[in-house]
């Protein structure tokens, strides 16, 4: 009986401590990083231009930047450098949100 409960108790441990557990924010924002970085280059501020032409309540200022915006990303003025985490830190906290 004695030898029953033992084994009983260190199963119940075993298995408690193999048990997942919730990625911690540094490893979520490691995650999306990798995510961020193999992006194509130019397609966030694509799509955060989109946003704005598309948004009935833009102000035609918005609305002139967001065009000149699309239009360089379709030319020669295209991103062409990879995203980076630490160096387009604004643009990753807006499409991926901090990690804090």
């Amino acid at each position: 009986m004695r030898k029953t409960v033992l084994v009983a108790c260190l199963s119940v441990l075993a298995l408690a401590g193999c048990g997942t557990s919730e990625p911690g924010p540094d490893e979520k924002r490691q995650a999306a990083c990798e995510a961020f970085e193999s992006m194509t280059p130019g397609s966030l501020e694509l799509h955060e231009a989109v946003d704005v032409l598309s948004d009935g309540s833009a102000t035609s200022t918005e609305r002139q930047s967001a065009l000149k915006l699309s239009l360089d990303q379709q030319s020669a003025k295209k991103r062409t450098d990879p995203y980076d985490c630490d160096r387009d830190r604004d643009l990753f906290d807006r499409n991926f949100g901090p990690f804090e």
